[in-house]
């Protein structure tokens, strides 16, 4: 009876950690995804705002405003993919 108690305990612990594997690869991707949009938003934002620069005109309103949103999206998407990788002790 003992070694079927074990037996059991075992699979359990072992589709426990299965479990916990599968949820952290999943937030990985997810975390890497929502890094990568930040990076877009960022290059994007410094490419559009700044190309006054490149082609001699003056800064104009529209682009320091294109700048500063894309700036804050950039760290917004950097802020939630932060929190879904932060290990939460609740859900195991």
């Amino acid at each position: 009876m003992s070694d079927r108690n074990n037996l059991v305990t075992l699979q359990n612990e072992k589709r426990m950690v299965s479990k916990l594997i599968k949820e952290h690869d999943r937030r990985t991707l997810l975390a890497t995804y929502l890094y990568g949009v930040s990076n877009l938003f960022i290059s994007g934002t410094g490419i559009g705002g700044f190309s006054p620069l490149i082609t001699g005109d003056d800064i104009g309103l529209y682009n320091v405003l294109f700048i500063v949103f894309g700036v804050m999206a950039s760290c917004t998407f950097a802020y939630f993919a932060n929190n879904v990788m932060k290990y939460n002790n609740s859900n195991v």
